[in-house]
């Protein structure tokens, strides 16, 4: 036999060639398939991995937090702020015993008085800026109720008034001759102050405040 005859392939050899990669061409290709899946779930997991969870320290809270010196506000001058712009039935000495511990300023108005309108934006304004400090109190005499009710939508302030209509509470606390008449109480409820008329200006109210309510005599910080 010759040298091209024992080297040649047969047909059946050419066949079993044909055979043997149609055999192993499928498998090749599920193999390549199996890695380039295990290569994606790595790639999607170390993806996972390295991504920080940003709600855990961004979350929202689920409760208000308190605003800046509210957790610091006694607890009577809290709850004399929730009935804020309210005209109420209460006896002044129930509420000035309930603020015992706090200075008040309470502040005697009616409707009818134009001083009183005047000065009512300066009240508003020092309520809001001593609010965890001092409480006040409006104290509405000789008044309709349905004119001061109205005038407190027009003019609102951060604080209630006790409706007075006989100037007996106004009478109490050594005012009820003029309006409007602004009374000054220390921690302890004593009265250590009486301003008779109105303010021109807020920096008069703050003063007041500052000496016969807080005891801070001087001037106010500018």
């Amino acid at each position: 036999m010759s040298s091209r005859d024992e080297h040649e392939p047969t047909g059946s050899d050419r066949q079993g060639a044909q055979n043997s990669r149609a055999v192993r061409g499928p498998g090749a290709s599920v193999v390549a398939l199996l890695i380039a899946i295990a290569a994606l779930l790595v790639l999607a997991l170390a993806t996972r991995t390295d991504t920080p969870d940003v709600r855990g320290s961004n979350a929202t809270p689920t409760s208000a937090e308190p605003g800046a010196g509210q957790a610091d506000t006694p607890a009577q001058l809290r709850a004399n702020r929730r009935e804020r712009n309210a005209l109420i039935d209460v006896s002044l000495a129930t509420r000035l015993a309930a603020l015992k511990g706090v200075p008040v300023v309470v502040n005697q108005w009616a409707s009818w008085c134009p001083p009183c309108r005047a000065e009512f934006p300066f009240f508003a304004e020092m309520a809001e800026r001593y609010r965890s400090e001092v409480a006040f109190l409006g104290l509405n005499s000789r008044d309709a109720r349905d004119g001061a009710e109205a005038f407190l939508k027009e003019h609102p302030v951060g604080y209630p008034s006790i409706f007075d209509d006989d100037a007996e509470q106004a009478r109490s606390i050594g005012a009820g001759t003029g309006w409007p008449t602004t009374v000054f109480f220390d921690a302890e409820g004593n009265a250590v102050f009486i301003r008779r008329g109105g303010y021109t200006d807020a920096s008069a109210l703050e003063a007041d405040i500052r000496e016969h309510a807080l005891g801070l005599p001087g001037p106010t910080p500018g």
